[in-house]
């Protein structure tokens, strides 16, 4: 796999109030994220909420995914980690046999695993599939940090060809950048500091944002990757939603704004609930001076 470089949706999983499975507005997510020419789409990610989702919720979400962007230069990338080695080798393998160009594998959480744990986890797996695969660090949410040695480590097995890593730290890629193999993409996993990851050496970011500004992030990652200065001016303006989308846990941030817009309905899975109510004015407001409502009423028009 060539490197991989741009903007990658970390996209949400449409519901209706009663928490059931909204398919055809998935379909017309996808269908527009085509159409904007992201570089690719993350089904059943954290933003996806993909531990509250059935099994066979995954495979139908990855299946339509599949089908709707065969043949289009937007990848389809399945999250398959968990903290169980043998049951993320056969949900590999699963989702490769759906049709997944690769697999984002999240480190193992709450039994957290030392660097040598999560260095023999990610090598089995590696060694038990045929297709490429995503290192996806998240300290903060699955409580052990993968660390730069480790992943210098895995980079040089040739199944292992990125890492997305949402540490929070800009150092962390030049670390980074510089211990593993050149072939090895680096994504941030952090709308926020996307723009400063990439000038440190990232090559894009899975982002939350771009559930509703595709081509803006996409923009954002092209004049980054550029060293434009217009990529600074770019991120200045987005900083304020970035934000935003983070007052509370995501992905119900971003959930409540797309319903706002109309693109999903309100439904969200417990134990996670709707955005509460106290910040709905301060992120109508944020949407608001960016002109998003209007600049995706244009988009949707089109598509």
């Amino acid at each position: 796999m060539e490197h991989l470089i741009g903007s990658f949706v970390a996209i949400v999983a449409p519901m209706h109030e009663s928490g059931d499975l909204d398919l055809p507005s998935f379909n017309k997510l996808l269908h527009m994220h085509k159409s904007v020419g992201v570089a690719g789409i993350v089904v059943n990610g954290t933003t996806g909420e993909s531990v509250t989702l059935t099994k066979a919720e995954q495979n139908k979400l990855l299946s339509i995914a599949v089908a709707e962007l065969k043949g289009s230069n937007t990848l389809v990338i399945a999250g398959t980690g968990t903290n169980n080695t043998v049951t993320t080798i056969l949900e590999t393998q699963e989702a490769f046999a759906l049709g997944a160009d690769a697999c984002l594998l999240i480190a193992p959480y709450y039994n957290r695993p030392t660097q040598k744990g999560l260095y023999q986890h990610f090598l089995k797996v590696a060694n038990s599939v045929a297709g490429p695969l995503i290192l996806y660090n998240h300290p903060g949410r699955t409580g052990v940090d993968l660390l730069p040695e480790t992943v210098s480590s895995l980079s040089e097995h040739k199944n292992i060809v990125a890492i997305k890593d949402a540490c929070g730290n800009v150092e962390r890629f030049i670390e980074l950048s510089a211990k593993c193999v050149p072939s090895f993409s680096l994504l941030s996993g952090d709308d926020s500091i996307a723009c400063n990851a990439i000038g440190a050496g990232a090559h894009g970011v899975v982002s939350v944002a771009a559930n509703i500004i595709p081509a803006q992030m996409q923009n954002l990652v092209e004049h980054s990757i550029q060293k434009s200065n217009d990529a600074y001016d770019f991120n200045e303006v987005l900083q304020p939603l970035f934000q935003a989308l983070n007052i509370e846990v995501n992905p119900i941030p971003i959930k409540w704004v797309m319903h706002k817009l109309c693109l999903i309905g309100p439904g969200i899975r417990m134990p996670l609930l709707p955005l509460s109510s106290q910040y709905h004015d301060q992120l109508t407001s944020v949407l608001d001076d960016l002109g998003v409502e209007e600049q995706m009423k244009d988009l949707v028009s089109i598509v």
